[in-house]
C-alpha cells in the first residue's frame, strides 16, 4: 500500500499530526534554547564592566520577552491537539482499512462493507474536537481507494501475503527502527544531562578555589541540565526503547501466525491480533505523552 491508496481521511490526518508534532517540539525547543541562552547572558553580565553588565542585562531581558512568544504561539496554533488527535484518527482509520481490506467483521458483507466503513470513519471524525481539517476530510472526496477494493476482492492466498508483509512486516520494521533511534537518542542526551551535571559542580566548586568571576557559571549549566531533563521528558527515549521493542516483537510472532493461516477465519484472528496490538500501543503511547507532554513555559 502506498501513503495515497489509504482513505483520504487517513492522509488528512497523519499529515494534521506530522504538522502538530513538528511544530510542538519546535515551540518547546525555542522555549528551552532561550532560557539557556537567558541564563548565559546573566551569567556574562556578572563578569565585570559597567557596558557588558548593562549590555548583557539588557539582552538578557530582551530574550525573557521573547521567550513569553512561544506559549502565545502554542495557544493559536494548538499544535498539541493537531499531534494527538491527527495521531489518533490516523491510526484508527488506517486500522479501519486493513479490517476492511481483509473482509474482517462487520466489512466481511460485500453489500454492506462500504457503508460499514464509511460510517466508521464519521463517527471517528465526530469525536475530534480540535482538528477543523478532520471533520471536513470525510466529505472532501471518496475515501474508499481504487487499491483498497482491489485488495479487497483478491483471493485468500494473496491478501494473507499482502497483510503479512505490508501491514505486518512494515510494523514490526518500523518499530525496530523506532526502537533502535529512541536508544541512541536516550543515550546521547544522557551524556548531556550528566556533563552539564558535572560542570555545574566543577563551577561550583571553583569558587571555592578561585575569585575569578568566569569561573561561576553554576547557573548555566545548570539551565542546560533543566532543558536536557525537559527535552529528554518530550522524547520519553528511554520508555519508548522498551515499548518499541516489545511491540516489534509482539508483531512478529502475529506475523508468523498470519503466514499460516489457510482459512478466512484464520486470517481474520490474525488481523484481529495483529490490529489489537498497534492500537494498544498506540493507546500506551497516547497516555504516556498525555501524562509527560512539554508544557510551554
Amino acid at each position: 500500500m502506498d501513503y495515497h491508496d489509504y482513505p483520504p481521511l487517513y492522509v488528512t490526518a497523519d499529515t494534521a499530526s506530522l504538522w502538530g508534532q513538528r511544530w510542538h517540539k519546535r515551540i518547546i525547543g525555542a522555549n528551552l534554547v532561550l532560557i539557556v541562552v537567558g541564563a548565559a547572558f546573566a551569567f556574562v553580565a556578572t563578569l565585570g564592566g559597567e557596558t557588558l553588565r548593562v549590555t548583557s542585562a539588557v539582552f538578557s531581558a530582551l530574550v525573557l520577552v521573547i521567550g513569553m512568544l512561544p506559549r502565545k504561539v502554542h495557544t493559536r496554533v494548538h499544535d498539541d491537539k493537531h499531534w494527538f488527535e491527527g495521531r489518533a484518527v490516523a491510526e484508527t482509520a488506517k486500522s479501519l482499512t486493513w479490517r476492511y481490506m481483509m473482509r474482517v467483521p462487520p466489512f466481511d458483507d460485500d453489500l454492506a462493507a462500504d457503508a460499514a466503513l464509511v460510517s466508521s470513519f464519521n463517527e471517528i471524525c465526530d469525536d475530534v474536537s480540535g482538528v477543523d481539517t478532520l471533520r471536513s476530510a470525510r466529505i472532501a472526496s471518496t475515501q474508499i481507494t481504487p487499491r483498497m477494493r482491489e485488495i479487497r476482492g483478491l483471493d485468500l492466498a494473496k491478501r494473507r501475503t499482502i497483510y503479512e508483509q505490508e501491514r505486518l512486516a512494515d510494523q514490526v520494521r518500523w518499530y525496530s527502527q523506532k526502537s533502535a533511534y529512541n536508544k541512541q537518542r536516550a543515550r546521547f542526551w544522557g551524556w548531556i544531562n550528566v556533563s552539564s551535571e558535572l560542570a555545574a559542580i566543577g563551577a561550583a566548586i571553583g569558587v571555592i578555589f578561585s575569585e575569578m568571576p568566569w569561573i561561576n557559571a553554576v547557573g548555566v549549566f545548570a539551565a542546560v541540565t533543566v532543558a536536557a531533563t525537559a527535552w529528554t521528558q518530550l522524547g520519553q527515549h528511554s520508555l519508548l526503547t522498551r515499548s518499541y521493542a516489545v511491540a516489534a516483537a509482539e508483531l512478529a510472532r502475529i506475523q508468523a501466525l498470519a503466514r499460516d493461516a489457510t482459512t478466512e477465519e484464520d486470517l481474520r484472528n490474525a488481523v484481529r491480533n495483529g490490529e489489537g496490538a498497534i492500537s494498544r500501543e498506540h493507546t500506551l503511547w497516547t497516555a504516556k505523552r498525555n501524562d509527560t507532554l512539554a508544557p510551554v513555559v
